[in-house]
């Protein structure tokens, strides 16, 4: 509540009781629910309120007026009068029945490639290929270089090692979202600010990272969070990072068309 004179959510709690008494008082019948639209003669009385007390008086049909004291009865706000407005409750079940859990949904389209397309080039996988990667690679006759770290990369560059066409990212498995995500930025600035590897993609490789559907969870949280931060890059550094999220039934044949594409 610090730097407020009283909270939006505490207010808004308050409100709610507007809401509540309308749904009390036959909006089975009416059809419709009356929320707050506007206020008149808003008065507060004291600043940092971390709980109320709400008395709610309709006054009409379609007004009422509050009063809220702290646990100590001490007045804290008071509102002369909240004109309410009519919303058919027919509105709120059809926005949920029309969008599902959300406004937005993903749609997928399928992508129809021949067997020998996609890169292939010199490729390199930077730490722990959890996902197997390497060998999905090796069945396809792509050998790919595995270092470490962005450290181990950087000393192979130093060293005259040619920059690989392809870097590949593979996300290991950990429960620590928060360290995940400083490792992964991590990794992409420095990956995105060497010169060197001005020419190679970055892959991201990530499993249950992302809901393929609006009925498909996400079981994976932070991969997602990983997978997110990635997005938000590639859409900085456009053509230099790509994104590839595997389920459990991923064949090596499948991953290895998928990176190379």
């Amino acid at each position: 509540t610090t730097g407020y004179g009283i909270h939006p959510a505490l207010l808004d709690a308050a409100l709610h009781l507007a809401l509540v008494d309308s749904a009390g008082a036959g909006s089975a019948e009416t059809g419709q629910l009356r929320l707050p639209f506007a206020f008149s003669g808003v008065t507060l009385h004291a600043t940092g309120a971390t709980s109320l007390r709400v008395q709610l008086t309709h006054t009409g049909d379609d007004s009422a007026t509050l009063t809220a004291t702290d646990p100590d009865g001490h007045p804290v706000i008071s509102i002369d009068t909240i004109t309410l407005r009519p919303l058919p409750t027919g509105q709120l079940t059809a926005v949920g029945s029309a969008h599902g859990r959300g406004v937005h949904h993903p749609v997928w389209q399928p992508v129809h490639h021949a067997e020998s397309s996609g890169t292939a080039g010199r490729w390199a996988v930077l730490g722990t290929d959890s996902l197997g990667l390497t060998e999905a690679l090796s069945a396809a006759g792509i050998k790919a270089e595995g270092h470490a770290d962005a450290d181990d990369l950087g000393a192979a560059l130093d060293a005259g090692g040619p920059a690989p066409d392809v870097l590949a990212l593979p996300y290991a498995d950990d429960t620590d979202a928060t360290g995940a995500l400083r490792r992964m930025l991590d990794v992409l600035q420095r990956c995105l600010g060497d010169e060197r590897l001005a020419d190679t993609r970055l892959l991201l490789l990530t499993r249950h990272a992302v809901s393929a559907s609006t009925d498909q969870d996400t079981h994976d949280l932070a991969a997602a969070a990983v997978h997110g931060l990635a997005h938000t890059a590639a859409n900085e550094h456009p053509g230099r990072i790509s994104l590839l999220d595997l389920d459990t039934h991923t064949t090596p044949a499948h991953l290895a068309t998928a990176a190379r594409t």
